[in-house]
């Protein structure tokens, strides 16, 4: 089988089966390997100046515990907590957490570190913050109301270890002053004092002070603070800022944990004090009743003279002392419940602390006073910072209206139970009393006074008792929070720039960026660019390739040309006669075309022609297209020979085929016909019988007849004179012919339009993909003394070590 027509078969093969190469795929990107090589150096070296000049952003934390007052209350309060009367631990952790979070605990924290002032020292490209050890310090002259809203910013230049020049944040000079002076600024006066002992080595030293408005200090670091509970265990709360300056951002943190703890113990503080106030104006109340009960007993059994109970009412009198006794406690107690109940409806929506301790022994009642003032203090804490519409805000308010209408039905219970209680004793004292009927009613007034001493006495030394206990706990106040881990500078994390993922996106992005780049322009792509392009499109043979001019190359080979673009066309001429074989030894035609004209036909016309005529053979070249001639932009050709070629011949009867061959005068190896004077009927002209003359007696007068002919995509010239062909060559230029221009070539081969059809790829970049190979292994060493050129291709050092 004719290794052609083999090719034929693999073609049509390759046309069904197609298939991905991934060899193909990875040329098509490492031609483009420099690119690759350029984006990660930019982007790597971004990578790094980003990494030098980004101000690092570092996270410290700390660790506090909040202790729950509630847990040693007993399980008496279970039922109360599943009714929702008592607050959860959860609601507990929420509120701390925003209690943490409130524009006034982190006002107080930005007035006690004055970070509202910073102090920034000019490095070599931008300026750094310099926390701890500023070179000087600025002291305004006006209240820190004023300063606490001022903005203002300037540059202090140190000229000498006792002068400096001061600039507004423009660099306009504002003056040179003596560390000291007063200095007027519009805002406020102020003294720029040094804050070092040497002054000398600050000489030169550029600083900026930049002073913010308290509220939008405490804002940005508000933002910046992350207060979360902890997973495992909710009592736990992790306080988290992020800042360039690690040192000032522990100090942030612990100096927040320190003014918390002070806002619980204040907190704390203001229910004992409440609970004292309220004490000391009922014992003064009650001393004066006592004062006066006193004085009733003296004055009547002075007036009355009375002396002992007699022995033989003693025994009745012992017991309904006993039930007196019992009523005082029980009058004691429902007095404290029915003041306490008036002042729990007294309260309305102000949410005051409840005097602690006072009405009941019982543990449910104290508890629910005690939850109450707790969930008070923090709405009153939290209103501080917000307002009533605060989701936080109503739900403890919701939580203190329950607590409230629970205290109050208990109250009411408990006041029902001792009023029973009263009445069967009064009941049983009403039976002692008439058995003592005959007990003188001064001993009975008597008894009435010592009964009403006795009740006065009690309450009296009950407040006494209380306003001491109030006093102790005022004293030894403590906040319900534990801290575990303070937050420490040397701890502190950096949080970015992340050096490893920087890096690592700069070699992601530095690789993507030109493959997606190639990716969409090889998309986007519709041209030929190699032999495997031509070879899974078409079934007609391809008879080889020619690679890309060179600017050394010369347009026409010659026999000592050893360039890797004259060996192309020593090939294609050896396979030019494997596709002739059998068309005889004379008049061999050969017709070269392409679909639309810039594809090279032309040049490759002439370079057939010449290699052909290298071997000794009789040949000539005739150029057919007559719209657009171009040999004699490849060839020499006088000017007065322009207008006498094929147009002229077939116009002309008297004009013989001889008469418009030109000898080319820069080789002699082949003759020329040019396409002559360019006429306005070319495909009537070829359709001449005298076109069939020419060809017939160039046929018995050469070897080879080279035919470089019209494009057939764009007009009929080439088909009128197709018949007289032995060979056609098809011409399909690399980067150029539009694969869409593939449909109709594969047409006319399948309908035998051109005879013996060939492709010819033209203009193929060797140095890339598969070609690389050949190029550098063969073309690549020439005759440059034989040694082989260094290639940057790295697909052409996988192919090398292949």
């Amino acid at each position: 089988m004719h290794p052609f027509q083999e090719q034929v078969g693999d073609n049509q093969r390759s046309l069904l089966k197609g298939g991905f190469d991934l060899r193909k795929e990875l040329a098509k990107y490492s031609r483009h390997w420099y690119w690759f090589l350029i984006t990660i150096i930019v982007f790597v070296l971004a990578a790094f100046l980003y990494l030098r000049y980004t101000v690092p952003q570092y996270m410290v934390n700390a660790t506090v515990m909040l202790i729950d007052e509630t847990d040693s209350s007993g399980p008496d309060l279970a039922a109360l907590g599943d009714l929702g009367l008592v607050p959860s631990n959860q609601n507990k952790i929420e509120s701390e957490i925003v209690r943490f979070k409130s524009r006034t605990l982190m006002e107080n924290v930005v007035k006690d570190l004055g970070i509202n002032v910073s102090y920034y020292s000019l490095g070599r490209i931008s300026y750094q913050e310099n926390y701890k050890t500023p070179p000087v310090k600025v002291n305004f002259l006006v209240n820190d109301s004023i300063i606490e809203q001022s903005s203002a910013s300037f540059i202090i230049e140190i000229k000498s270890p006792s002068t400096f020049n001061l600039k507004n944040e423009n660099e306009e000079s504002i003056g040179t002053y003596s560390f000291g002076e007063s200095i007027e600024m519009g805002f406020s006066d102020m003294i720029i004092t040094p804050s070092s002992k040497n002054m000398g080595r600050h000489v030169g030293s550029i600083t900026l002070v930049r002073l913010s408005p308290l509220a939008s200090v405490s804002r940005k670091y508000r933002k910046l603070l992350t207060v979360v509970s902890n997973k495992t265990n909710a009592n736990v709360i992790r306080i988290s800022l992020v800042d360039p300056v690690k040192e000032k951002a522990t100090d942030i943190v612990n100096s927040l944990i320190k003014h918390y703890n002070r806002s619980l113990v204040e907190d704390k503080n203001q229910v004992s004090i409440n609970t004292m106030k309220f004490i000391t104006e009922r014992l003064e109340i009650v001393y004066e009743d006592l004062s006066q009960v006193d004085r009733d007993a003296v004055t009547f059994k002075a007036s009355n003279q009375l002396t002992d109970i007699s022995s033989e009412v003693s025994m009745f009198l012992n017991a309904d002392t006993s039930n007196e006794l019992q009523i005082k406690e029980l009058t004691t107690q429902q007095r404290l419940i029915n003041y306490m109940i008036r002042s729990v409806n007294t309260q309305g929506e102000n949410y005051e602390p409840l005097s602690a301790g006072l009405g009941s022994s019982d543990p449910a009642i104290t508890q629910i006073v005690s939850n109450y003032n707790t969930i008070a203090a923090q709405r009153k804490s939290i209103l501080k910072s917000s307002t009533v519409r605060n989701p936080t805000v109503i739900n403890l308010t919701q939580q203190l209206d329950n607590l409230k209408n629970s205290l109050s039905q208990s109250l009411a219970t408990l006041s029902k139970t001792i009023s029973i209680q009263l009445s069967t004793l009064r009941d049983q004292n009403a039976i002692l009393d008439s058995k003592l009927t005959s007990v003188p009613g001064q001993e009975s007034e008597l008894r009435d006074l010592e009964r009403r001493q006795g009740t006065k006495e009690q309450i009296y030394l009950f407040l006494l008792q209380k306003r001491e206990e109030a006093a102790i706990a005022l004293a030894v106040t403590k906040p319900n929070s534990k801290v575990i881990d303070p937050a420490v500078a040397e701890f502190a994390s950096l949080v970015s720039p992340n050096k490893k993922t920087i890096l690592g996106a700069a070699l992601f992005l530095g690789f993507v960026l030109p493959f997606g780049v190639i990716y969409m322009k090889d998309l986007l792509d519709t041209k030929i660019h190699f032999k495997e392009d031509v070879e899974s499109r078409l079934t007609a043979p391809v008879v080889g390739d020619i690679p890309k001019m060179r600017r050394r190359d010369k347009v026409l080979v010659s026999k000592k040309d050893r360039s890797g673009f004259a060996e192309s066309f020593r090939i294609l001429r050896t396979n030019l006669d494997f596709l002739l074989a059998g068309t005889g030894d004379k008049g061999k035609t050969i017709f070269v075309t392409s679909s639309v004209s810039g594809e090279g036909k032309t040049l490759v016309s002439v370079n057939v022609a010449s290699t052909l005529a290298m071997t000794g053979k009789k040949v000539i070249l005739v150029g057919t297209d007559m719209r657009n001639p171009k040999l004699h932009d490849f060839i020499s050709i006088p000017e007065k020979e322009l207008t006498n070629g094929l147009s002229n011949y077939i116009t002309k009867k008297e004009i013989r085929p001889q008469d418009v061959i030109l000898k080319y005068e820069e080789n002699n190896w082949f003759d020329v016909i040019s396409a002559g004077a360019i006429p306005p009927n070319p495909a009537e002209l070829l359709m001449q019988d005298k076109v069939k003359d020419l060809f017939a007696y160039l046929k018995e007068n050469y070897d080879y007849i080279v035919v470089d002919s019209a494009p057939v995509s764009l007009v009929t010239d080439t088909m009128l004179i197709a018949p007289m062909a032995d060979l056609s060559i098809y011409i399909v230029r690399a980067d150029y012919t539009d694969v869409k221009l593939l449909n109709n070539v594969e047409n006319i081969y399948r309908d035998k339009r051109l005879p013996n059809m060939a492709i010819l790829l033209n203009a193929v970049d060797k140095r890339i993909g598969y070609y690389g190979s050949y190029g550098d292994r063969y073309y690549g060493t020439e005759i440059n003394g034989g040694k082989k050129k260094f290639s940057l291709n790295p697909m052409t050092w996988f192919k090398r070590a292949s």
